[in-house]
């Protein structure tokens, strides 16, 4: 939706709630081609509250298996960010 990425959002200050934040960056396209590299990226991580993910289908897939398999809070957020963006533009809040 060419909204700004979530990284730009916390580095611009939008999103500032979380103690810590980690970005994996994916291919803008065609993200299950990517599907394993993804999966394998973000359970390089460890102690992981949750996981948000903005990847089209894949990440709606993504978001179950984390959860059924690797018993992670993970959420497909789509296009969240267009959201927050609009939000913190017309009504000057962060998140």
């Amino acid at each position: 939706m060419l909204g700004e990425s979530f990284r730009s959002l916390v580095d611009r200050g939008v999103i500032r709630s979380p103690k810590k934040v980690d970005f994996l960056s994916i291919p803008e396209r065609n993200c299950f081609e990517h599907y394993a590299r993804i999966l394998e990226g973000i359970l390089k991580y460890r102690h992981l509250d949750a996981v948000f993910l903005q990847a089209g289908p894949t990440a709606t897939v993504l978001a179950s298996e984390l959860r059924a398999e690797h018993g992670l809070l993970a959420y497909d957020v789509g296009s969240l960010n267009v959201s927050l963006q609009k939000a913190a533009a017309v009504h000057n809040i962060s998140f």
